[in-house]
This record gives structure tokens, sequence and C-alpha cells, in this order.
């Protein structure tokens, strides 16, 4: 007997034990945790730096990258973004006018909530004049223009299709001459623009917010202002609206032209698919869009003169043949042309 109450001694000591240790696993668990729902980081902005005028963005690596923008007002400095379940974060803070701050943290080895402030030097800001004519030469006059900029975060995040974050970096009203004058930071003395590996062109896109969803859209000539260090003159510019084609093509009109229905690939009853493209007269530059199931397409064009063509492809990827539809074709500014190609 004494020998029995000795072995259920040992089972008591044994099932405290074992309550013990998941209780000390469990505490541990929760702490950890705790910890990790803790983790934060706290943005702080510095007294001479408006962060209404700040861009935050913020790339978060979970099971895959998530990137956003971190809301910003004046008059508030401080931001906290929620690391819960974060392996890392990159930052690009950016204020125009200044260089692009970056930032990055190993989630893992942060303690907890942790404050970072970052450090803005400025670049040059460079005066630029623009004259905005139209397609005949005149000048545009009372056009509000905004002048933006690209941040190069596909790059800096490492993905390739997603969302952009341009930046507005003036705003003004062409005069009675069509210009305008305004300020904009040097790109060239921000290291962080003057050493893309990849030379890609930076530069200020213009951009007219009366016109916003306009049915037929516009263009510019040149695209892009390039960024420099200065400005000798004027940088023309010119707004170019675009026009409308669109219409409908039957299968009789393809096989006519011989390129569906003879021998090979191009037979009938094989996979096929018709592009309507209308390249700028004498150019090899131009646009093109997928007719669909039943014939009809639609393209929007800067006004010019196209060659147009139907391209015919073999699962969307090797070419066929073209047929021609006629080149030299006019479209005007707000022009809604229509094709019937039967």
């Amino acid at each position: 007997m004494p020998g029995c109450r000795i072995e259920l001694s040992r089972v008591r000591i044994g099932w405290g034990l074992l309550v013990v240790c998941f209780g000390m696993a469990a505490a541990s668990f929760n702490a950890a945790h705790a910890a990790a729902a803790d983790k934060a980081l706290q943005i702080r902005i510095p007294q001479e730096i408006d962060p209404g005028k700040l861009t935050i963005l913020c790339g978060e690596h979970r099971n895959g990258l998530g990137i956003g923008p971190v809301g910003t007002a004046s008059g508030v400095r401080e931001y906290r973004v929620d690391l819960r379940g974060a392996k890392s974060v990159k930052l690009l803070i950016y204020c125009p006018g200044y260089r692009m701050v970056t930032a990055e943290f190993d989630v893992a080895r942060m303690p907890g909530s942790t404050t970072f402030t970052p450090e803005f030097a400025r670049v040059p800001m460079v005066p630029l004049r623009v004259k905005l004519v139209d397609i005949n030469g005149r000048p545009v006059v009372g056009e509000e223009v905004l002048l933006r900029h690209t941040l190069l975060e596909m790059k800096y995040f490492n993905y390739i299709d997603g969302r952009v974050y341009p930046v507005v970096v003036a705003t003004a009203t062409t005069d009675a001459h069509g210009e305008i004058a305004v300020e904009v930071p040097s790109l060239p003395d921000d290291p962080y623009f003057s050493d893309d590996g990849e030379r890609r062109p930076i530069g200020f896109e213009l951009r007219l917010p009366r016109h916003r969803g306009d049915a037929y859209g516009w263009d510019f000539v040149p695209r892009m202002i390039p960024a420099q260090t200065g400005y000798s003159g004027p940088v023309t510019v010119t707004l170019v609206y675009r026009g409308k084609i669109s219409g409908r093509v039957t299968e009789s009109f393809v096989s006519r032209a011989g390129v569906i229905g003879g021998e090979g690939e191009g037979e009938p009853g094989n996979s096929y698919d018709l592009w309507f493209e209308a390249m700028s007269s004498g150019t090899r530059s131009g646009t093109g869009r997928r007719v669909s199931a039943d014939g009809t397409f639609s393209v929007r064009l800067p006004a010019g003169s196209y060659d147009l063509f139907l391209e015919v492809r073999r699962n969307g990827g090797k070419v066929l043949g073209r047929v021609p539809i006629q080149t030299g074709f006019v479209l005007g500014e707000k022009e809604h042309r229509v094709l019937r190609l039967e």
C-alpha cells in the first residue's frame, strides 16, 4: 500500500508539472503574440515639412507584397503603420523640392513600436515656362494645367504591374499667350532619380483637370518634358484631342482577301483573332484593338493621318497576314468615324 501512495504522488506531481509546462507555454505564446500585435512603425514628420504635401508609400511583405499610401494631412505629424503579420516593410517618402527618402525595416528584429523620423534634404527648384498650343499652333488660353511626375515606385518595390502614384508638383493657368510659368524640382539633383540604372526618361507630364472624363481624351506632344537642371526658354507643347474610329467587320471581308480560307493555318475552322490596326502615316507607330466576337471594334486616336488594316493572328500570336483597309485615313479632333467592312 505504501508503494501505491508513492505512485499516486508521482502521478499527481507529473500532472502538476504538465499543467505548469502548458501554462508556461501558453503564457510564452500569448506574450509573443502580444509582442507581434504591438509591433508598429510610427512615422514622425519634422517641423520644417508640410505633411499635406507628402506622399508616403508603404510596401509590406506578408504572404506577398502589399503596397498602399499612408494618408497625410497638413498639421498632422504622427502616422502609425500597423505591422501585424508583416515580415518586412519598405517606405518611400517624397515631398516636392526635397530628395526622396527611403527606408527598410526587418519586422522580426524590431523591439516593438518603432519611431522613424525621416531626414529631408533640399534640391533646387527650377523655373520652367510652358507654351501650350493647339493642333494648328494657336495658343490655348485660360486652361488649368497640372505638372506631375512618377516616383519610380515599381522599381523600388520590385513589381511590374499595378497602380502607380504620380505626384503633382505645379499647377497654373495659361495666359493670353498660352503660357504658364512655374517652378519644378531639379530631379537630376536627387540621387534616387538620377541613379536609375535602367536609364528610363524622367520628366514632367501635363494634365488638364477641366477635361477629366472627356469622351474622346487628349494627348500632348511631346508626351513628357524632360527633367533638367535648367531650361533656356519656353517649352512648346501641343494639345491634340483624340477622335474615334469604330465599325464592324465580317468574316467574308477577310476571306476575300485570301488570308483565311487558303491552305494551312489560315483554313476555316482553325482558331484565329482579328485585330484592327491604325498606324500613323509614314511611321511604324500606332495602336490596335482586338475585334470582338460579334465583329465590332472601337479605338480612340490622336487626330491625324493613319494607314488602316486588319491583322489576322493565330491564337493571338503568329501573324497570318494583313488586310489593307485604307491609307492616308484622316481623323479629326473629337470626330467619330464609322467603318463597315463587309
